[in-house]
């Protein structure tokens, strides 16, 4: 009887076991399973691994809807993959579940994919194209890649997660290094989005999107709406921005965000230093649910708020504007205006000093922390210049 038991046992489990997944290797000399990541690619089955030796690839990839996951062995700034102007560098179609993990590598020269649809025209995803699938991002680098929409990376109908990525020196009309199209929620996180360029959104760009940016900064990046962020269409989920720093950016309209009917929510972030052209705004929200706890929000040279239509949530809040213009965007009971006194704003230092009023006990009543840094003077914490010698010690 037992004997029965156990061989039932093991044929269920033989039966109901997927498939092991196995682990291929990448080398172009040779020493690996496969000279090209994408002849790996299209052997692999989902849940397999494969992992990348250092070098340069010159490639473009598509993952083929599978689930599987690609693995710089050596890290980001050594295992690049680079489509050297002649269209995406990655494409990431449908993928059922989770989607794939990429990790350590470093996207660059990618030009996007050319699409030719009654509503989208031109080419889309620089580096990276992502359609309908969720999937990992992490320790990656996305540098020097340019497109109509989405400089870096294009997602539309996905919900992708990036984690500790850099995106930098990418361009694109809409969405410098970031361009979201229907997006499910697509999550950027410990991420630096800097010196990137677009007409609309700097940083990122967003079309009915909601993404999730915790614990990121976008700074010194450029456009004419929207230095570091622009959101625009009916969403009903908001736009959620998380302890974060939107600093030193530039702008004709919105130095730091720009927001057309897409609610934001935006809680212990710090937006400040954000340079406009006159006439412009800091911060231009129009038509939209606006919600803004334990933040700061600052400007040097012109109005903080642009504001039209809003129903906003206001608490805990330290507002300055150095010409005094534009702080009104709504009333709340702990909101106030003072400098919040920041270590060396002018060399992108925005911790704050130990009086500074974003302190408990120091500002707005009963309020904990504001903004996205607390004391940090004798210690500063300067917004990265991201000289590449620099990044390469970050990503060593």
């Amino acid at each position: 009887m037992i004997r029965t038991c156990l061989f039932l046992s093991l044929l269920l489990f033989l039966q109901t076991a997927g498939p092991r997944a196995e682990i291929w290797r990448v080398a172009p000399d040779g020493s690996g399973d496969f000279r090209t990541i994408q002849e790996a690619i299209d052997v692999a089955s989902s849940e397999d691994e494969i992992r990348i030796a250092p070098a340069t690839y010159p490639e473009q990839l598509d993952t083929r809807g599978k689930r599987i996951t690609l693995v710089g062995e050596a890290g980001a700034l050594r295992t690049v993959v680079d489509a050297e102007e002649r269209g995406a560098t990655l494409e990431v179609p449908y993928t059922p579940g989770v989607g794939p993990t990429v990790r350590g590598l470093t996207f660059t020269g990618g030009i996007g994919k050319p699409v030719r649809e009654p509503d989208r025209q031109g080419r889309y995803g620089g580096a990276v194209w992502i359609e309908v699938s969720f999937g990992l991002f992490e320790d990656c680098i996305f540098r020097e890649n340019r497109a109509e929409v989405g400089g870096a990376v294009y997602v539309i109908s996905g919900a992708p997660r990036f984690l500790r990525c850099l995106f930098t020196r990418n361009l694109a009309g809409e969405g410098g290094a970031i361009g979201l199209d229907h997006d499910l929620g697509a999550r950027f996180e410990d991420c630096r989005i800097t010196e990137n360029d677009g007409v609309q959104g700097g940083g990122l760009s967003g079309f009915r999107a909601r993404p999730v940016i915790v614990g990121t900064t976008i700074a010194r990046n450029a456009s004419v709406y929207g230095g570091a962020i622009y959101l625009r269409g009916d969403g009903s989920e908001p736009a959620v921005i998380e302890r974060s720093l939107l600093v030193d950016n530039e702008a004709g309209e919105g130095g730091g965000i720009w927001a057309l009917e897409t609610p934001v929510t935006i809680e212990e972030t710090t937006v400040a230093g954000n340079r406009i052209y006159p006439g412009g705004a800091g911060v231009e929200l129009t038509d939209l649910a606006f919600t803004a706890r334990r933040s700061v929000f600052e400007t040097r040279d012109g109005p903080l708020f642009a504001c039209e239509g809003l129903s906003p949530v206001l608490d805990c809040l330290v507002l300055w504007s150095a010409d005094g213009g534009g702080l009104d965007c709504g009333s709340g009971d702990r909101v106030i205006v003072a400098d919040p006194l920041f270590c060396d704003p002018e060399l992108g230092g925005y911790a704050v000093r130990p009086d500074s009023p974003c302190l408990p006990g120091q500002g707005p009543p009963g309020c904990d922390r504001i903004g996205a840094s607390g004391v940090g003077c004798d210690v500063p914490v300067p917004v990265e210049t991201l000289r590449w010698g620099e990044i390469r010690i970050r990503f060593r």
